[in-house]
């Protein structure tokens, strides 16, 4: 508005754009277009990378393979934890064993002990429970005597027969 021409083809010169400010300004446009457009791209090329990152992540053969090494994993771990345990039970029943074999009477007779009963059975505990004249069982280990008890001595008492300097 404060540009005069003096001239209708002057007015219409100043009006319009030079071809040279044109051209320079397409270029600028076309050089930020490009720009931009690489920018896009790259932006676009990230996001599907994302994108197919997460597909991956989320595609049910990647999911049942992530839980079949889950499985194997417990597995494994349970099958530790049998072997474990089974163990411990299996030493708790060697342990038992053990006790019981020491608590068996045979194995006590192993030792060279005998077991001395009455004939209808009962075990005979102390002195005490008879008398001269008695007829009572010795089970020994390959084998039982049957015998009378001759004389009674109490357990404070030593045996007259026994070796006195032995």
């Amino acid at each position: 508005a404060d540009l005069r021409a003096p001239t209708p083809t002057g007015a219409a010169v100043l009006a319009t754009p030079d071809r040279a400010d044109l051209r320079s300004e397409l270029f600028g446009m076309q050089s930020r277009l490009g720009i931009a457009m690489l920018s896009l791209t790259g932006r676009t090329g990230q996001d599907l990378d994302a994108l197919r990152q997460r597909l991956e992540r989320a595609s049910p053969a990647r999911r049942i393979q992530s839980e079949r090494q889950v499985i194997d994993d417990l597995q494994q771990r349970g099958l530790r934890a049998f072997r474990h345990a089974l163990q411990l039970r299996r030493a708790h029943l060697v342990g038992l064993h053990s006790r019981l074999a020491a608590l068996n009477p045979q194995a006590i007779l192993q030792r060279g002990y005998a077991l001395v009963q009455r004939p209808d059975g009962r075990l005979v505990r102390s002195a005490s429970e008879v008398r001269s004249g008695d007829a009572v069982d010795v089970r020994l280990r390959d084998g039982t005597l049957s015998t009378r008890i001759q004389k009674v001595l109490p357990g404070d008492q030593p045996d007259p027969t026994s070796a006195k300097g032995a």
